[in-house]
């Protein structure tokens, strides 16, 4: 797979062979989902609480005696029958993060790679330009580059950046639609959200790099323990 590299203004200069072990890869939606379940598992808080009769202060007096006024009887102000009372059953702070294999994480983003890249929903620039932080000019390039529209709404940008190119990231950031990410937290939700990709060539050679190292790595893995 080739994918088209363009100069800043918007013009094709050259292509750049993908490498298929990153970005040919074919995956089922169903681990897509599983992964994206688990990364926003480990994003909530859990700090959740409700009162219960453990957390509750007073009502260690019985409010009336148990017998001769005609009404159920009550040990405690803080009973969960009782309006103001405690609750029964109410959430707690818990952790939600669990565990997901590491193949099944890996296999995930390669294949949410592969589909924006076989979509056309990667653009790849030959360089940035950005000695200096510069908003207006950021917005400049993705009206050059026709990112900012798509069905009658603006279309939402994931712009991943590398060592070096920091001010091009500070220039995007407070752009409304646009996501700044450094390629080492490339992560599968920030994928699916995203409706398109944005990155330098020099960006993309580091991904490519890093994933196919990370494959390696799980290959020699597995041929290690075989072997034992």
């Amino acid at each position: 797979m080739d994918l088209p590299v363009k100069n800043a203004s918007g013009d094709e200069v050259r292509a750049v062979e993908m490498d298929e072990a990153v970005f040919g890869v074919q995956v089922a939606q169903s681990v897509v989902h599983d992964v994206v379940r688990w990364q926003r598992a480990r994003q909530r808080s859990g700090t959740h609480a409700t009162l219960n009769l453990a957390r509750m202060r007073g009502g260690g007096r019985k409010p009336f005696k148990q017998k001769g006024l005609g009404r159920a009887r009550a040990g405690t102000r803080n009973s969960p029958l009782w309006v103001g009372g405690a609750v029964i059953f109410g959430p707690q702070p818990r952790d939600y993060s669990y565990r997901m294999p590491s193949k099944m994480k890996r296999k995930a983003l390669l294949g949410s790679l592969s589909e924006k890249a076989r979509s056309g929903a990667v653009t790849v620039l030959d360089g940035l330009g950005f000695e200096t932080p510069k908003t207006r000019k950021f917005v400049e390039l993705l009206g050059t580059l026709n990112l900012r529209g798509g069905e009658g709404r603006d279309e939402k940008i994931l712009f991943l950046f590398s060592e070096g190119e920091e001010a091009a990231a500070i220039s995007a950031r407070n752009i409304a639609g646009v996501s700044c990410l450094q390629q080492e937290g490339l992560n599968v939700y920030d994928l699916v959200h995203a409706d398109r990709l944005l990155m330098s060539e020099k960006t993309l050679k580091a991904v490519q790099e890093r994933l196919k190292g990370q494959i390696e790595n799980s290959k020699g893995s597995r041929k290690a323990a075989g072997e034992q």
